[in-house]
């Protein structure tokens, strides 16, 4: 299958997924067995490596958002920075995590299943996307110097409005959460055009910083402190448009990683307290002052407490992004305590999905997720906050928990395939590819959370799809309208572009 209906000549140039040449693959290699060989885990340390490698080179698609090789680096690196950190203390995995609540070495086995999962999820996604040519790199860049800035800029204002809205009707409207939660996730379209916009055609770079403020100063206000979406778009955007692997390109990505690791090492040295003041000390998931107050407290801790404990935070961070921990209890505990559940979980999220709220208004909310970690990890998790504490197993330790270490590959196979026929129909429809590029890390954000469980994963990824689709044919059109300028004010391309 061609990547269009009737493609272009450039559709058809040039490999569809990273090469790294002689060369590179030597520097690498040479990389990777030093890395090893003075590592505490050396078969662990080089099998995570491998499993980076060849994830790169299944999913990193040139020329396109590299969304893809996003979230699986996302979830590669929650599967396997404790190793690293091992390492980085002089210590054994096992050893890392011997004071927490009695670990053992079910986390080496974790972590083993981990890394083979991701390789199998990476593979369901690169066979879904088998046939699908490179992409059309000249046309998008075309599209994107057509564009107006000040338009994009207006839309995104609106969008922001929009969102608003949204939120507003479902705190009355519960039962419609994952649709319009689904819905406010596609303002980072208009942010994504925002973004290559300013990045091809080298102004307004004051517009997107103001963007970027806002995104980080309204995530910090939420309870959860949703601010990293918009550096992992930005990222993206500017990928996109910068596709070669050169010098620039690797100093700008590593400035939007590291000001996400500043940002959020500060977070995590003040997120105790700053939740703590949010919901007045009663543990719940609540916000009980104003928004002023909340922005006051909240730059008071991170000016006096979070960016002065930047190494407290750093190793407080680590130890949130590593997601092994639960899953190596349940290896120990399952089934020599706790028997398998035979599918029971992931046939519960499928008879989820199938049964939307909005068809069966009396359909049971899933239970807590830390409900099922503390039964089947054997942990005891929940304080003053009951039942509202958000600790999931991850779906990994589910698959595991419902089909053993072999069979639990089956289901990972399988959401390889969702996730990659999903972004399939993305990217083969180019009438309008500013809305489909920019749409495929909305689409793909499940894809990136290696805690999620497995009814939140289905219900969050085919409910955002079916936004997509939607919304591709409703409000694709209008957009595309909205942006082009006249055909008397085209942009002329830079010098040097």
């Amino acid at each position: 299958m061609s990547f269009a209906v009737s493609p272009s000549p450039s559709m058809r140039r040039g490999p569809a997924y990273l090469q790294f040449g002689v060369e590179g693959s030597a520097l690498i290699g040479a990389v990777a067995i030093v890395l090893s060989a003075t590592s505490t885990e050396p078969a662990l340390t080089f099998a995570a490596l491998g499993v980076l490698i060849v994830g790169a080179k299944l999913l990193w698609r040139p020329g396109e958002p590299p969304i893809l090789f996003a979230a699986f680096f996302i979830q590669w690196l929650q599967a396997s920075l404790a190793v690293f950190r091992a390492s980085f203390y002089g210590v054994d995995l096992a050893t890392l995590y011997a004071g927490e609540f009695g670990a053992g070495d079910g986390i080496i086995t974790a972590t083993w299943l981990s890394l083979f999962g991701l390789l199998i999820l990476a593979g369901g996604i690169r066979l879904a996307l088998r046939g699908v040519g490179p992409a059309a790199f000249t046309e998008l860049i075309s599209e994107i110097r057509q564009c107006s800035l000040k338009k994009a800029f207006s839309s995104y204002c609106i969008a922001q409005l929009v969102v608003f809205g949204i939120e507003a009707v479902t705190w009355v409207n519960p039962g419609l959460a994952q649709a319009l939660i689904a819905l406010g996730n596609f303002k980072w379209i208009i942010f994504f055009a925002l973004a290559v916009i300013v990045f091809v055609q080298r102004r307004g770079y004051w517009l997107l910083a103001f963007a970027c403020i806002f995104e980080v100063v309204r995530g910090f206000l939420s309870f959860f402190a949703d601010y990293k979406d918009v550096f992992l778009v930005l990222a993206i955007a500017f990928l996109t448009v910068r596709p070669k692997l050169n010098l620039r390109t690797a100093v700008v990505t590593s400035l939007i990683i590291g000001a996400v690791l500043v940002l959020s090492a500060a977070w995590s040295a003040v997120k105790g307290d700053y939740r703590e003041f949010l919901n007045g000390g009663s543990g719940r998931q609540e916000i009980l002052v104003t928004p002023a107050e909340q922005l006051e407290r909240f730059s008071d801790l991170m000016l006096n407490k979070g960016l002065t404990h930047l190494s407290d935070g750093f190793d407080r961070l680590m130890r949130r992004i590593e997601y092994t921990f639960f899953f190596g209890r349940i290896v120990e505990r399952v089934p020599s305590v706790v028997p398998h559940d035979d599918g029971a979980i992931w046939g519960g999220a499928v008879m989820h999905v199938l049964t939307p709220r909005l068809l069966f208004p009396d359909k049971p909310t899933l239970a807590a997720d830390v409900q099922d970690t503390e039964r089947y990890a054997g942990l005891r998790l929940t304080e003053q906050g009951g039942w509202q504490t958000e600790i999931p197993m991850g779906y990994m330790a589910e698959s595991y928990i419902d089909f053993g270490s072999l069979g639990m590959f089956v289901p990972i196979l399988l959401l390889g395939l969702l996730y990659g026929f999903q972004y399939r129909y993305a990217i083969t429809r180019t009438r309008y590819m500013i809305f489909v590029f920019g749409a495929a890390p909305v689409l793909m954000m499940s894809a990136a959370k290696f805690e999620l469980g497995a009814a939140k994963i289905l219900g969050g990824s085919l409910t955002s799809f079916a936004v997509f689709v939607v919304a591709f044919h409703v409000c694709a059109p209008y957009l595309h309208r909205i942006l082009q300028q006249s055909s008397r004010r085209r942009i002329a391309e830079p010098r040097g572009a």
